[in-house]
């Protein structure tokens, strides 16, 4: 089951991770039942779980659990910006409201 980002102001993305990867989302029709794949990456860490987009919905970031890192993915076409690696197991993600990254 994928974990997904639904929000009314930023991109909608989810997170695959049975498949190491993530895609962003647009609704197709009905937005309650119907979605296409705009587009997608493979997440170089295992376990993509944690999303969440920053401020101006820009930018995605990505919590690999078995992986251990945190990356960064433009929301446009899903460009890797960078990754950094985590000693533990993370879960979550919890950015700023305001004047964040």
């Amino acid at each position: 089951m994928p974990y997904m980002i639904d929000a009314t102001d930023r991109p909608d993305a989810a997170s695959l991770r049975r498949e190491n990867a993530i895609a962003m989302l647009e609704p197709a029709g009905d937005p309650a039942t119907s979605w296409t794949e705009r587009c997608r990456a493979a997440v170089a860490r295992a376990e993509p779980i944690g999303l969440a987009t920053n401020v101006d919905g820009s930018a995605l970031y990505v919590a690999s659990g078995w992986g251990a890192a945190l990356s960064t993915f433009g929301t446009g076409d899903l460009d890797a910006r960078g990754s950094i690696a985590l000693s533990r197991e993370p879960r979550g993600i919890v950015l700023p409201k305001e004047g964040g990254p």
